[in-house]
């Protein structure tokens, strides 16, 4: 044989481990990074919405925090507080009724579907906005449901209980 010699083949160089390594960990980086550039957009946009209307987040004012400093009806607010005893006054679809945190009280007007569960001594959330008289006129309220059930033999037990005067 006296042809050129043919070199023997080398083995096929397979992915090189180092730069695979490299790779992966690059790509899990860019992972982390963007999934906390995600979390970080979202809290701040939902802080930028809050501070950019402040009614849209609004727990209840007491009719104490109305006495202090009152609001005329140029803006909505949420009053919460108890249905003073004796104020309930039903119309129809229209309620009056009185909310009190014990120590003040604003008188409220309604015209809508009222909840079965507003009853006097009932905690009671009305959305509105206050006339010049001072009543909050309601666009939505939302009574608190008992927390616990009672059937209506137990009732009727501890209503004869209390009438007995045990």
């Amino acid at each position: 044989m006296t042809g050129p010699q043919q070199a023997a083949p080398t083995p096929a160089a397979g992915p090189d481990p180092a730069a695979s390594n490299a790779r992966s960990a690059r790509a899990r980086r860019l992972r982390w990074t963007a999934g906390i550039a995600l979390i970080l957009a979202g809290v701040g946009s939902l802080a930028a919405w809050s501070i950019a209307s402040p009614g849209a987040v609004s727990y209840f004012v007491t009719p104490s925090d109305l006495q202090s400093k009152p609001e005329p009806g140029s803006r909505s607010l949420r009053l919460g507080g108890r249905v003073a005893g004796g104020s309930l006054d039903r119309s129809g679809s229209s309620v009056a009724f009185v909310v009190t945190d014990g120590r003040h009280s604003v008188p409220v007007r309604y015209h809508g579907e009222v909840p079965d569960t507003l009853k006097e001594s009932t905690d009671v959330v009305a959305d509105g906005r206050l006339d010049a008289s001072g009543t909050l006129v309601a666009s939505r309220i939302m009574a608190k449901c008992s927390s616990k059930f009672v059937p209506e033999e137990e009732r009727e037990a501890r209503a004869k209980v209390r009438a007995a005067g045990g």
